[in-house]
């Protein structure tokens, strides 16, 4: 029992800084916005909610993503990015939970859970900067960077759930 304790802690600590390793792989587009930051960051959101337990990737991702926030210069962001963020891996590992390889069902709740986060992020914005327009510019780049996040994170989960086996064996 101690031994899956240790690695549930050790995979959380390697999600974490996994996720704010990838986050700090960004760029912006260059659109007259605040936020809309592209990162891979969703790539290992995508990879934590196959891996770990619900609560333990929601944990992992927000504190890695928040991490960055912190050390990137966006401390404002921080607290949303942790709220946002932990909601929709949450909620995405749940309904994944007992259906990993149906693919359309999986497809079809992260587009759902990504909708939470570009509202949770649009809403921030809002919040931050004191206009409820201007955010509207980000959601181009939100679209990309959570396609990013499937289209990256799909393969990775593959491996990752290969290399996992591998090691139970």
């Amino acid at each position: 029992m101690r031994t899956n304790k240790t690695k549930n802690l050790v995979l959380c600590s390697l999600f974490t800084a996994l996720t704010l390793v990838a986050t700090y792989i960004n760029f912006r587009l260059p659109i007259p916005s605040y936020g809309g930051l592209i990162h891979l960051g969703s790539a290992i959101l995508f990879v934590a909610a196959f891996v770990l337990k619900p609560t333990h990737a929601a944990l992992s991702v927000s504190a890695g993503m928040t991490l960055f926030d912190m050390l990137a210069g966006w401390p404002l962001w921080a607290p949303f990015t942790f709220a946002i963020r932990f909601v929709q891996v949450y909620l995405f590992g749940t309904l994944i939970q007992t259906r990993k390889n149906n693919y359309p069902l999986i497809f079809f709740v992260y587009i759902l859970c990504c909708l939470w986060e570009m509202a949770g992020y649009y809403v921030a914005e809002a919040i931050i900067y004191g206009n409820w327009v201007a955010p509207l510019a980000s959601m181009p780049s939100e679209l990309i960077h959570n396609a990013i996040g499937i289209v990256v994170g799909l393969p990775l989960t593959v491996l990752a759930q290969k290399a996992l086996k591998k090691t139970e064996n």
